[in-house]
């Protein structure tokens, strides 16, 4: 008795709900034809997209519903954020992404580190994911992970990555590629025993990423297991299946949106005396 009342208070209100937007179509047409201007595009919109559905229970009243059907052809931007000039430009690259990224933490952007990670196994296959940036050392981007994980593998045969960090907000994307070489295990481990120790744990339980798991139960009774194994006082060893990668760069793309897709980009590429730079085509 009670769900009939709430599901009727619901269906109540939905009703007042659709009946204003109908009588707002009406009296949008009819200014419309004062005016000899057509209908307003947005409720027109709306309506043509009601289509009747009928509610479980036998309800009274029937419902309309209002499909979502968004042409993405039209929905565009124009970038006014910023500029990039070469007189901008710190003379190492990567000075120049760290002051980017600074700026994205100080504006309080949601993990500004985290970076689209783009590997290739040795047929040329390729896959993307996001993983976090962990570290800028000498010129290098290093991230973790299981080193049997899919892009472990790829890694192994083909060690070489791009990686690319999109600040909407900001209206800029960097590109960075180079090979790829794993860490020290003392680097590693060192990380891994800066981490919570849930995490800790989770690196464990989840060996090897990527594998199938027949359900979310089985994964869970993996980490009991494993806070069973290892008392609260007890460390918890860093994998040998698990590290640290880094990234040589050779290469950064340093991109500022601009209005009319007239963006600013510029490419660092490394040579025998430094970094070239290039501006190039948007």
């Amino acid at each position: 008795m009670l769900y009939s009342r709430v599901f009727d208070s619901v269906i109540w209100g939905y009703t007042r709900l659709t009946g204003f937007i109908g009588s707002l179509s009406m009296k949008m047409g009819g200014m419309a034809s004062h005016t000899g201007e057509g209908a307003n595009p947005a409720v027109s919109s709306v309506m043509s997209n009601m289509v009747p559905v009928t509610s479980s229970g036998g309800s009274r009243c029937q419902l309309w519903h209002a499909e979502r059907m968004t042409d993405l052809s039209t929905l565009r931007l124009s970038y006014t954020h910023g500029e990039l000039r070469r007189a901008d430009l710190n003379a190492d690259p990567a000075q120049q992404f760290q002051s980017w990224l600074d700026a994205a933490l100080r504006s309080g952007l949601r993990e500004p580190y985290a970076m689209s990670l783009a590997t290739a196994d040795r047929e040329g296959r390729p896959s993307v994911r996001t993983v976090l940036l962990r570290g800028i050392q000498d010129g290098g981007l290093t991230f973790f992970t299981n080193y049997e994980s899919h892009k472990g593998h790829d890694l192994t045969d083909n060690p070489q990555a791009e990686v690319l960090f999109f600040w909407a907000e900001h209206e800029r994307q960097v590109r960075a590629y180079g090979p790829v070489e794993r860490l020290s295990s003392e680097d590693s481990a060192a990380y891994f025993h800066s981490r919570p120790r849930e995490s800790q744990l989770a690196a464990h339980a989840s060996d090897p990423q990527s594998a199938p798991v027949s359900n979310r139960a089985e994964l869970e009774t993996r980490l009991t297991a494993l806070h069973e194994r290892f008392a609260a006082d007890q460390e918890v060893p860093c994998p040998e299946f698990w590290g640290g990668y880094r990234i040589q760069v050779q290469e950064w793309e340093f991109w500022q949106g601009r209005p009319n897709r007239m963006h600013d980009r510029f490419r660092y590429r490394r040579n025998d005396a430094g970094w070239h730079i290039d501006r190039l085509m948007p």
